[in-house]
């Protein structure tokens, strides 16, 4: 629409009227940072009684085939 919201000079949301623009930009990045490193953990140390991932990274293998490596 080529036209910015409250006057301003640049383009805005409704949540940067309230919060600055940086201080937005890493509670958006804290919002995706905290659910992947909590995949990352589960990934990592699978809990028991899951099987461990396919790919080598998890620490403590479970399966015989990981501890051939």
């Amino acid at each position: 629409m080529h036209h910015n919201f409250w006057g301003s000079p640049v383009p805005v949301s409704v949540l940067q009227l309230v919060i600055p623009r940086v201080e937005l930009h890493l509670f958006y990045n804290t919002i995706v940072f905290i659910p992947m490193v909590i995949g990352m953990y589960y990934h990592m140390f699978p809990p028991a009684g899951e099987e461990a991932a396919e790919c080598t990274c998890a620490w403590h293998p479970r399966t015989a085939q990981a501890n051939a490596y």
